[in-house]
């Protein structure tokens, strides 16, 4: 290196490499993308393709990143463009669709809510990111008979006698 008048220079690696190695840097790069990755809420596995927890992944990496940031952005949304009289009115701007669950993976958890009269058939249609139907059935509530209470089910008569 040429000697300039009024620099110094100090040589820093006396040539036993005591620079990195290409290892070492990609260790680096490698633990940095994962500290983003866990303070996004992002799963490690999507980020380099691991394939064996793939669903797993999809799923957290839905509920831990993508829908917090929708719901954020449908507050915003709510609170800049919906006055405070319409919302109290019950108008609002709900975004569907991203993080939707599909209805064949959860037909058993459908099939319990509804017969446990804990929602209507159009509120789960709406919860699964569905449109509500104009079918009265729909907006019934109902109550299979395994969910009665004590009372209600000693009144119901049912079974077979036998007098012989």
């Amino acid at each position: 290196v040429p000697k300039l008048k009024g620099f110094e220079y100090d040589e820093v690696n006396s040539g036993t490499n005591n620079g990195k190695s290409v290892e070492e840097l990609a260790k680096l790069k490698r633990d940095l993308t994962n500290d983003i990755a866990n303070i996004l809420g992002i799963p490690i596995s999507l980020i380099y393709g691991d394939m064996s927890e793939y669903e797993t992944s999809i799923k957290a990496y839905i509920k831990f990143c993508i829908a917090p940031l929708v719901k954020k952005i449908q507050d915003e949304l709510n609170a800049k463009l919906i006055s405070k009289a319409d919302y109290m009115n019950g108008k609002k701007i709900e975004v569907r669709g991203v993080a939707e669950m599909s209805p064949l993976e959860v037909a058993d958890a459908i099939d319990k809510l509804r017969a446990s009269g804990t929602y209507s058939g159009n509120e789960i249609r709406i919860k699964l990111g569905d449109e509500p139907v104009d079918n009265p059935a729909l907006d019934e509530y109902v109550l299979t008979k395994n969910y009665q209470s004590a009372s209600a089910a000693s009144s119901v008569e049912g079974g077979e006698t036998n007098n012989a």
